[in-house]
């Protein structure tokens, strides 16, 4: 059962992690209403609505985790 905690833990922090930054920062409006929107951050937002949090590879994600805002100034981030 240890495995499947981690990686569910994993996936709920991914996801409240969206949500903290939907209500208490300009994500919304960085991502999609400035002249040029990083179009891998917007990617990584819609896989990340679609449920894809498994995924090691996605910048948004990884950039939501390291969040300083987040985290008080430390990574949290899990391994692997």
């Amino acid at each position: 059962m240890e495995p499947l905690y981690t990686q569910m833990t994993r996936a709920y922090e991914r996801v409240g992690a969206l949500i903290r930054s939907f209500y208490n920062t300009r994500i919304v409006h960085n991502l999609f209403f400035v002249p040029k929107p990083d179009p891998a951050l917007r990617s990584g937002l819609i896989s990340l609505l679609a449920g894809d949090v498994w995924r090691e590879d996605n910048s948004f994600q990884n950039m939501l985790l390291q969040s300083k805002r987040r985290t008080g100034g430390l990574n949290l981030q899990t391994a692997s």
